[in-house]
């Protein structure tokens, strides 16, 4: 299912957040290494995502949420942000947490270019490729396991 994502005309510009050194480096890895994909920023906190938002107008915002500084949902107030000032940025919400309120929280002001996935369920490179380019493309996405936690059955949006 991922594998066959359509590839997009030019590299999609990726930025990435996350406080956790092992998770940013894999990302910047795997991203890296991913031809439909331009990793344009590599940050620690919700400070340095912004200022290379700024910088680098990404198409597309990997974040965590729980991050520097407040560490409570710092990456959720990013995406609340980019949806008044930038809504054509698209934002992941790659977390550990499988909490029902940052998922509305995340998605109060619409789904579109938005998309939630768990760090212990995401399977593959191609489904992280996949969410990318759909998410790009103005789509959406959440992780079938939060759909569940939310009683939306197997619903994955």
């Amino acid at each position: 299912m991922f594998a066959a994502a359509i590839r997009p005309a030019r590299p999609i510009r990726v930025a990435v957040a996350d406080d956790c050194i092992l998770i940013r480096h894999a990302l910047a890895e795997i991203l890296g290494a991913a031809d439909e994909v331009e990793l344009v920023a590599v940050c620690a906190d919700a400070d340095e995502l912004r200022a290379a938002v700024a910088a680098h107008a990404p198409d597309v915002v990997i974040t965590d949420i729980r991050m520097p500084p407040t560490m409570t949902d710092d990456g959720i107030r990013v995406a609340d942000e980019l949806r008044r000032t930038r809504p054509e940025i698209g934002v992941i919400v790659l977390s550990a947490y499988c909490e029902p309120w940052y998922a509305v929280a995340l998605l109060r002001h619409g789904s579109d270019r938005r998309a939630y996935l768990l760090k212990g369920r995401l399977a593959s490179v191609p489904q992280l490729l996949a969410t990318i380019t759909a998410v790009a493309s103005g789509g959406s996405l959440v992780d079938a396991e939060l759909t569940r936690v939310l009683g939306l059955g197997d619903q994955v949006t």
